[in-house]
């Protein structure tokens, strides 16, 4: 993919997720799982995960490469996303230049054992679930 194809994708790619990114008041929190593509069982154990989360907002993203990690951080935090799972990113190149623009954002880094307990208590479900 050319450059500048990369840049138009990118372009688009937030353009669309800021126009969904509207919140109503009384939404829950906006939660993105970003898992490294490359760490296939992290995957899968991601996407379990987030369809157990059903009736919940958690989007689920799995870029390649650490371009790609930076690239899917951002635009979930352009996008509005109050809180990101991060799975096996490079937290030098993904996670900390965003963090550092957008402090509103929080991340949590994860691995698969801690994955469904991180988007429990970043959706807040822990507490829904005992209330009744």
């Amino acid at each position: 993919m050319t450059t500048l194809r990369r840049a138009l994708m990118l372009l688009l790619v937030a353009a669309s997720a800021a126009a969904w990114a509207q919140p109503s008041a009384g939404d829950g929190p906006r939660v993105a799982v970003v898992v490294d593509a490359g760490d296939r069982p992290a995957v899968a154990r991601a996407e379990a995960v987030v369809a157990a989360a059903r009736g919940l907002d958690v989007a689920l993203r799995a870029p390649r490469t650490a371009t790609e990690q930076l690239e899917v951080t951002h635009v979930l935090a352009v996008a509005g996303y109050d809180t990101v799972v991060c799975v096996g990113l490079d937290r030098r190149i993904a996670v900390d230049p965003v963090a550092r623009r957008f402090p509103g954002v929080r991340f949590i880094a994860a691995d698969q054992a801690t994955l469904a307990a991180a988007v429990r208590a970043a959706t807040g479900s822990g507490r829904r679930s005992a209330r009744g």
